[in-house]
């Protein structure tokens, strides 16, 4: 070996200069060591070569290790992924509680905000689509194992039940989060897995239920509106109904949220959600349309606006209802939180549901311009002019009124249904032929015009 080897004289000093075998670069982010040996002697250089050479391949030795673990990494066990998950809760629950107590909140309102960001983060973090979008999910995970490697061999533990330890340990960060923002102590934890004590040891040792799916209400609300319209068009199911139920699944989807995880919906969210129902206003798209949910309720309030009636409300739960038994099916979730809960507002009675029009509003409305003279029956229908014209705008309030037809049936009807008896007198034949549809089957009956009609043509 020569005298200099490994070693570099730079203005009088020695250094130890050494290229770094290509596996070990990534390791010891460098390729070329040089370190000063702090020495002008090429004797004691020498000397101290030898000791850097031992230093540096005992280093190399134990980066073997590594890189074996690496290429061939252990299988990650329940334990030791209920061990990572833990440490890696109480790790960020203690820098939040120390952030928290070198900056708390100046004032309500912004404990409010703080509270409110809180949600809109655990929402973004459940979202396993958000997390994935933006490579959040690789970082969370990197950060659980500490970079240590591990492979999941589905015969012992599952990507997909370590992810769901996962969840559930960014949700306990979360509840943790807002009970430090209310001032609320009692609980030291809010899932047996991050509690302290032996329920925590029987767990190691007992076998792992079945992963919580990871599904989101939105792709189960998605999915279940598919697969209706697939049976929909089987049945013979008609449009109007399919539309109904697409609007009725797309209001659920964005009260419940489109990026909550099905199988964290409980009977507590249901409630949550009848309770949001009850506050909801009538025709909030249209008087609200730029507004969320909860934001066009709150606004609402303030505006002194009418709410959704106890039928629209009843729907509603229906809907979810119907969605969350979906999930079941198809095997997301196991019970259905939301069966038998009933709407929060009263119900209308019969009477008051369709209050029929005074005699001062029929005056109203048969004193307009259609039926006193308009300028034409499109546009311009409301405005007074020389001509009253008789075609379907005209005619379609007059059945109303003088034979109680509903209106899908007056809507529904053609020139061969006005049939003549026998002496003279003429009647609507409702039926349900050439695709008409009729809401009962004893909707079907012979309805008698009036002698009025007689004078009217």
């Amino acid at each position: 070996m020569s005298k200099t080897y490994r070693l570099l004289k730079r203005e009088g000093t020695f250094y130890y200069r050494r290229r770094v075998p290509k596996p070990y670069v990534e390791l010891l982010g460098k390729s070329t060591i040089k370190d000063c040996l702090m020495t002008s002697s090429a004797k004691e250089a020498a000397s101290r070569r030898a000791q850097k050479d031992v230093e540096y391949d005992t280093l190399f030795a134990s980066f073997d290790d590594k890189i074996e673990a690496k290429l061939n990494p252990p299988a990650m066990t329940q334990a030791d992924a209920m061990k990572l998950v833990r440490a890696f809760v109480e790790k960020k629950d203690a820098e939040a509680e120390k952030s928290f107590a070198e900056d708390p909140p100046g004032s309500e309102n912004q404990r409010k905000e703080m509270l409110a960001e809180s949600t809109q983060d655990w929402a973004s973090l459940a979202d396993p689509r958000f997390l994935k979008e933006n490579g959040i999910d690789n970082r969370i995970l990197e950060e659980v194992t500490a970079n240590i490697p591990f492979k999941f061999d589905q015969s012992i533990f599952s990507y997909a039940q370590f992810y769901s330890l996962v969840i559930r340990g960014l949700r306990e960060l979360h509840r943790r989060d807002v009970a430090r923002l209310k001032a609320e102590h009692e609980q030291s934890a809010f899932d047996q897995l991050f509690a302290d004590g032996a329920v925590n040891a029987a767990l190691v040792h007992t076998p792992m239920a079945k992963p919580k799916s990871l599904m989101t209400f939105g792709d189960l609300a998605d999915r279940f509106v598919e697969d209706y319209c697939d049976e929909a068009v089987v049945k013979g199911t008609s449009q109007k109904t399919i539309d109904s139920t697409r609007a009725e699944t797309s209001f659920v989807k964005e009260a419940i949220g489109e990026a909550t995880i099905v199988s964290d919906i409980d009977y507590e969210v249901c409630k949550e959600f009848r309770k949001l129902l009850a506050r909801t206003p009538s025709n909030r798209k249209k008087i609200y349309g730029h507004l969320s949910v909860e934001e066009a309720a709150d606004q609402a309030a303030k505006d002194g606006k009418p709410t959704l009636s106890h039928i629209t409300q009843n729907t509603y739960l229906r809907t979810l209802t119907a969605v969350l038994k979906h999930g079941v099916r198809i095997g997301c979730i196991s019970q259905v939180p939301s069966e038998g809960l009933q709407p929060l507002s009263g119900k209308t009675k019969a009477s008051e549901k369709r209050r029929p029009f005074s005699p001062s509003e029929l005056i109203t409305i048969f004193n307009a311009p259609l039926y006193r003279g308009c300028v034409d029956d499109g546009r311009n229908y409301a405005k007074p002019g020389p001509d009253v014209i008789r075609r379907a705008r005209f005619w379609f309030p007059l059945i109303g009124l003088f034979t109680g037809m509903r209106a899908n049936e007056i809507a529904q009807l053609k020139v061969a249904d006005l049939k003549e008896m026998k002496g003279g007198h003429f009647y609507f034949d409702v039926n349900d032929a050439d695709g008409k549809k009729l809401k009962t089957k004893t909707s079907t009956r012979a309805v008698c015009r009036q002698g009025l009609w007689n004078r009217l043509g």
